[in-house]
């Protein structure tokens, strides 16, 4: 079995509409130059309800696999430590700004303002 040289952990934690998205972002017809030999996604379900589908996982390709952790905690530190190469992969700009969480206003501290 060939090592792959890279594998991107996902961490899914109860992110049903954003999941498909994600992995279809990675899947190979999205990719340049790479085929399904030189990566690996690792879907990690944190503990999601109701937890993420094997079928959903494996129809993105070959390369990707399900990986339950059945007693979750909060960190995503146990699925970080299942790569081979660790690489830092901040999301592209407006990546973040599709989901609810990051649309809301900001609160600002007005407390520490002096005149």
């Amino acid at each position: 079995m060939k090592q792959n040289y890279v594998s991107v952990v996902v961490v899914a934690y109860n992110i049903p509409r954003e999941l498909p998205r994600t992995l279809l972002s990675l899947a190979t017809p999205y990719q340049q130059s790479v085929t399904t030999n030189d990566y690996e996604v690792i879907v990690v379900d944190n503990g999601s309800s109701p937890a993420v589908s094997e079928s959903l996982v494996a129809g993105y390709g070959p390369n990707f696999r399900l990986l339950l952790i059945d007693d979750a905690s909060p960190s995503p530190a146990a699925a970080v430590n299942l790569v081979r190469i660790f690489l830092i992969c901040p999301p592209p700009p407006g990546g973040l700004s599709g989901s609810p969480k990051y649309r809301r206003p900001p609160q600002l501290n007005y407390s520490s303002v002096s005149e």
